[in-house]
């Protein structure tokens, strides 16, 4: 039971009272608050001209995974029923984040930042999933058996670090977004073809998730395919865990029947990986626009004479693209490649939502077996779509 009264700690916070209270010359004049995409009916109190504060009875409970969302609406003057120079921003502050900088839970706790010229308290307490009697005492012996609490683990790892290969256009900016909830600015900071690989890539709306973008290998291109090995080699000799890759996603848009499967670049880094000489970051291929491949057999479904209705052809569809897939993409990239890298088939859009925690799920075991589960912890807290994953990440 003590390993998981300590592996379970931190999974919500229970928040009593927010204040907002704007520090620059514009006067605040409403605020919206959201869970993730949920809009929340919150009663604000005006407090002052510039400050506005809610108290919540019973309090706000929310999880890890989830994002607390403050819409700021300001302006400087009103005359009439107009504002002048009327102004909207986000401020996005993470669960984890504050599980992080509270160590301490069962009692409240206030917990103040400065985000986007906005000063932003927060009363709040976290919450055990299970814990110890208070008049039960440990031996040393079971002290000395204890695993590192979610805050532990965070300041030896505290942000999952992945390296993405792609060329320009594989869809590896909307697989970024979906897969770590974070904006579309995110891959797209480096112009076409030209993105610097040792340069730390972050989002302030996701602070457990830095990356580290390389375009893709051209044929007879040398100078990238060496500056990508010479970059993994680095990061694996890193002293902390924390500066070393998690996870290396090589991104390819599934071809077109026919077409080759693996550039001679992604073949090369293959062979390497699989003699050793890139160390033990878990390689992951990662097939994009599998949702292109559904709608090439829908499509011929729909050609055909058949009495099926629309949901019938797309779940026919949709089977027929995983056999396709099979055929078209996993033996050829088997035979090529001649090593056992994982991979999966996935899509961004509605509807594929499954495919894509497949992906964290296959990234998740990955990192828990060949890097650390330290790295596996904050591989969970930072992806967003596999809900399982976050929770195993707690317990494990």
């Amino acid at each position: 039971m003590a390993e998981a009264s300590s592996t379970l700690d931190n999974t919500t916070i229970h928040i009593f009272a927010v204040t907002i209270q704007q520090k620059t010359r514009r006067v605040l004049r409403s605020v919206n608050l959201r869970i993730n995409d949920n809009q929340k009916r919150v009663s604000w109190e005006h407090t002052a001209q510039d400050a506005f504060k809610a108290t919540f009875t019973p309090p706000l409970v929310i999880s890890t995974s989830d994002n607390l969302n403050l819409e700021l609406r300001s302006s400087f003057a009103q005359i009439g029923t107009s504002y002048i120079s009327e102004k909207e921003k986000l401020v996005c502050i993470s669960a984890d984040q504050l599980l992080l900088d509270h160590a301490n839970g069962g009692h409240q706790q206030e917990w103040k930042q400065t985000l986007d010229k906005a000063e932003v308290t927060i009363l709040l307490s976290r919450q055990t999933a299970a814990a110890r009697p208070a008049n039960t005492s440990f031996s040393s012996a079971e002290s000395a058996q204890l695993v590192p609490t979610t805050e532990d683990i965070l300041r030896i790892c505290p942000r999952f670090r992945i390296l993405l290969i792609g060329k320009t256009g594989v869809g590896k900016s909307s697989l970024i977004n979906k897969a770590f909830g974070v904006d579309d600015a995110l891959v797209s900071d480096s112009a076409p073809g030209q993105a610097e690989i040792e340069k730390e890539i972050a989002s302030i709306v996701n602070p457990r998730f830095v990356l580290h973008d390389s375009r893709g290998f051209e044929p007879g291109e040398t100078s990238n395919f060496d500056a990508v090995c010479n970059f993994i080699r680095s990061r694996n000799g890193k002293p902390a865990l924390k500066d070393r890759l998690h996870a290396i996603w090589i991104c390819m848009a599934i071809p077109a029947s026919g077409s080759r499967i693996l550039e001679t670049g992604v073949e090369k880094l293959f062979r390497l990986k699989t003699n050793g000489d890139l160390g033990d970051v878990p390689m992951i291929s990662v097939f994009t626009k599998f949702d292109e491949l559904v709608d090439r057999e829908v499509m011929n479904l729909e050609m055909a004479d058949n009495d099926l209705n629309d949901e019938e052809i797309f779940n026919l569809g949709r089977q027929n693209a995983n056999q396709a897939f099979e055929g078209e993409c996993v033996e050829p990239f088997r035979t090529s490649s001649n090593v056992r890298i994982p991979y999966k088939a996935v899509s961004t859009q509605q509807g594929y939502e499954t495919t894509l925690a497949d992906l964290i799920q296959i990234t998740f075991e990955n990192v828990q077996l060949h890097v650390s589960p330290e790295a596996a912890v904050s591989t969970a807290i930072a992806q967003k779509p596999n809900s399982t994953v976050k929770i195993e990440g707690c317990i494990t």
